[in-house]
């Protein structure tokens, strides 16, 4: 069976109200075993169980993973704004020097920067930087010097590292994502799997134990339940 490339949650709450309910199920687990015995439920059944749940929220949780993500954008967006900054003054200086009909001010002015996507800007930073180091010798008279041009190298790599470190964090959201979700139908279908072996056991004996099972309040989010 070909897997789901966009799981979705199979229950309708949050993931640690998921193990809450997991681990407040070991309760009546424990209290029932005997009777639940005919359905193959032991010691090791319930040890699982709680195994499973703690595996479950040693997960990096969604929250976690978009702040981790959110944390890479800022610094991307703060390489960037550094390199608008210094093509800006480049070109100023450029246009001072050479006129702003010429060809090299042209090639330190590759158009609406701010407009342009991450990685276009960044292959237009590389120009420029080709371009500023090609004509160091008049630059230098408008303050580009060595110094100056090396750290707008070094500006360059820290924004292509950060776009880099930026589809990185999206991959790995994208990926722990899917897993946790994987990760929880498993553990809800093994909770509703047991509630629906307690529900049987207690159904017109004692209502009290048979709420014990009861994954959701009300007849309506009951019919998400899965048949077991």
């Amino acid at each position: 069976m070909a897997n789901n490339p966009n799981p979705e949650r199979n229950y309708r709450f949050t993931d640690a109200e998921l193990a809450i309910m997991g681990v407040g199920l070991t309760l009546p687990l424990n209290r029932d075993l005997s009777d639940l015995e005919i359905y193959g439920i032991s010691n090791n059944s319930i040890e699982n169980l709680n195994n499973f749940i703690d595996d479950f929220q040693a997960l990096p949780t969604d929250a976690k993973l978009r702040n981790d993500l959110s944390f890479e954008i800022e610094k991307r967006e703060s390489a960037r704004n550094l390199i608008l900054k210094i093509m800006r003054s480049i070109s100023l200086r450029a246009k001072s020097i050479f006129g702003a009909n010429s060809a090299k001010y042209r090639s330190m002015t590759p158009g609406n920067i701010s407009q342009m996507t991450d990685n276009n800007l960044l292959a237009s930073a590389r120009q420029v930087l080709d371009a500023s180091q090609n004509n160091a010798a008049e630059l230098e008279a408008e303050g580009i010097t060595a110094g100056y041009i090396l750290n707008f190298n070094s500006a360059i790599e820290s924004f292509a590292a950060a776009i880099d470190k930026v589809v990185e964090r999206k991959n790995i959201r994208d990926e722990s994502r899917d897993i946790r979700i994987k990760k929880g139908n498993e553990l809800y279908a093994l909770i509703n799997k047991y509630c629906s072996y307690g529900k049987l056991i207690w159904s017109d004996v004692s209502p009290a134990k048979y709420n014990d099972y009861i994954i959701y309040p009300n007849q309506k989010s009951r019919k998400k339940e899965v048949p077991v």
